[in-house]
């Protein structure tokens, strides 16, 4: 095939930015494939540097449908599937490395001892197969025979080489940007290395015999035996596993260079570490995190100052990209709003403290409170619209952005019956304590601001290629109906407030009500009280979207991992608790 063209590579370029995106909502396995929730997961990308801008996203959306996106695995490993909506052109795009927030596998084991190390990132390369397997495994996907490309970033490059040696003449092109490179077998072939890759992972005795380290294999039988039992925490199981790699002469801790067999143990301690944090009341775990790196960040901190003042900044990002931030870090700006310099200059440990109570006191108060319910309801009216644009990072705008949802239209629309159903694609082996899907109403009436007129609005699914031969047969999309509404108000309101104080402000904390008020008693039936924190304070470093990020530090929370994903249709999903939506007739 042809070398692309400049106007190809752009478009594969498009591909990959959006294959960086959170498309399926890893909590509900929901996959956001259609209209604003689509637009929204392009936006809001990898929350950090890689997204598009709104106008770019919703070309890309109009041009491009996703068939399908793995979320990300226990190894790290994410692709995505799209299809042109015109032209039917198919593209597999492989995820990049993610960034420190995430805590994400593939920034450790994956490029320092897998890549590095071996030439291969095996574990991501084997659930890479995996899923491979079951795209071809459905007719609507690449079952059917399809021709298709397949398109890489960085780490996602080196697995669309690694795709490419694993299955040769599979795609028709393959497009790599700065893509690491690849290792060679001397051994076999690359098929069965992974082969044999996969057979350690799945066999703790297997794996342990291959271990070569005096008492490594005795360790990793006990840990895992002991995890299974339940004998031992995992917090119990990372000490475990730091003491073994203490050396007792200068107190460094530190991993052997090994050999493959060895690097399952280190996935094994990395994936407690994130198990520990998950379990852990978020104050306690930042004062864990901040305790570990306090003598890395100083030893690094003093060498910088050796070094010249030039140099200082350029540690201090260095230490922001690799997780490392602690005292001594760059002093920031007095805020636009006349914060006091003191508290902005403060060092981000002290910040982290302070931060770390007052959001610990907030949340004491944070929950759900469900007064009464309502069965049978028909419609709702909307005293406040959330606004269309995305608060990433504007410390100090009081748009609620714990409460981030849909906006504009897009958020009416999230209250009628269908809209969800529509614009969403239920994925396969749903996790069995995701939220329920939140069900539409009726109607929805809110007062349009342009005009001060009340309209009613209502949805339904159309078929606009019928008309308009610009669109592909079968394509649909749900549109709102308004007009004025001439009755009575509904009787049960729906209202948001930003709540935050100025101080929460300055610790990058946001608060959030939201209600469901009786507007004939003016009594409050519902209301869910939240908030969030951005533990790195405010840093964009790589692109950082510091409000996205704060959703995985919140009460109530949202999910695990990546919560900025599940909060669009938060508002109707916690409307539904109290007011019951009438069946459809």
């Amino acid at each position: 095939m042809a070398a692309p063209t400049i106007s190809e590579y752009l478009s594969y370029a498009n591909l990959q930015m959006a294959a960086e995106a959170f498309i399926r909502d890893e909590r509900t396995n929901v996959l956001n494939n259609q209209g604003l929730p689509y637009v929204t997961a392009l936006t809001n990308g990898n929350l950090h540097a890689s997204r598009f801008v709104e106008s770019q996203a919703k070309k890309f959306a109009d041009e491009w449908e996703v068939l399908d996106q793995k979320a990300n695995t226990k190894t790290g490993f994410s692709g995505t599937l799209f299809r042109n909506r015109e032209t039917r052109e198919v593209v597999l795009s492989f995820r990049s490395t993610e960034f420190i927030d995430d805590a994400a596998l593939d920034n450790k084991a994956t490029n320092e001892l897998e890549i590095k190390n071996t030439g291969y990132a095996w574990g991501q390369i084997a659930d890479m197969q995996a899923w491979y397997a079951e795209l071809k495994a459905d007719p609507n996907k690449l079952g059917g025979g399809q021709a298709f490309s397949v398109t890489g970033y960085s780490l996602g490059g080196h697995l669309a080489t690694a795709f490419n040696l694993m299955n040769a003449g599979a795609a028709q092109r393959v497009v790599t940007f700065n893509g690491a490179g690849v290792g060679k077998v001397l051994d076999g072939t690359l098929q069965s290395a992974l082969a044999e890759f996969n057979t350690l992972r799945g066999s703790t005795d297997e794996l342990a015999a291959r271990f070569t380290e005096a008492g490594l294999a005795g360790l990793y039988r006990r840990i895992q035996g002991d995890l299974a039992a339940g004998r031992i925490t995992a917090v119990q199981a990372q000490a475990q596993v730091k003491e073994f790699y203490t050396d007792t002469n200068t107190g460094q801790k530190a991993l052997p260079q090994q050999d493959i067999e060895n690097q399952p143990l280190y996935r094994e301690g990395f994936a407690m570490k994130k198990e520990a944090k998950n379990s852990m009341d978020p104050a306690a775990w930042m004062g864990f995190f901040l305790k570990s790196r306090t003598t890395s960040v100083k030893a690094l901190l003093k060498k910088a100052r050796r070094s010249g003042a030039w140099r200082h900044s350029l540690a201090c990002m260095t230490l922001a990209l690799a997780g490392c931030m602690g005292s001594g870090g760059p002093v920031g700006a007095a805020a636009a709003d006349g914060t006091q310099a003191a508290k902005v200059q403060q060092p981000l440990k002290e910040r982290q403290r302070i931060a770390a109570e007052m959001f610990r006191e907030r949340c004491k108060k944070a929950g759900v409170f469900i007064h009464r319910t309502v069965e049978d309801v028909e419609g709702v009216f909307l005293m406040k619209i959330r606004p269309e644009e995305i608060n990433f990072g504007k410390q100090y705008v009081l748009d609620d952005p714990y409460g981030r949802d849909l906006g504009g239209d897009a958020y009416i629309k999230s209250f009628l019956r269908g809209h969800f159903q529509h614009d969403t694609k239920q994925g396969p082996n749903r996790p069995p304590d995701a939220p329920a899907d939140p069900l539409g109403y009726t109607y929805a009436e809110a007062i349009d601001p342009k005009d001060g007129v009340r309209y009613r609005y209502t949805g339904s699914v159309v078929e606009p290629w019928r008309t308009d031969k610009s669109y592909l047969q079968g394509y649909t999309k749900f549109v709102l109906q308004k007009s004025p509404s001439a009755g009575q108000r509904p009787r049960y309101g729906v209202t948001y407030d930003d709540i935050s104080t100025n101080e929460e402000r300055d610790y990058w904390i946001a608060g959030s009500s939201l209600r469901v008020i009786d507007l004939e008693t003016n009594e409050v039936i519902a209301e869910r009280i939240g908030y969030m924190v951005d533990w790195a304070q405010g840093i964009t470093v790589g692109g950082r979207s510091p409000w996205l990020l704060a959703a995985d530090n919140a009460c109530p929370k949202f999910a695990d991992r990546r919560a900025a994903t599940s909060q669009l249709d938060q508002a109707t999903r916690f409307v539904n608790k109290s007011l019951k939506p009438k069946e459809a007739e």
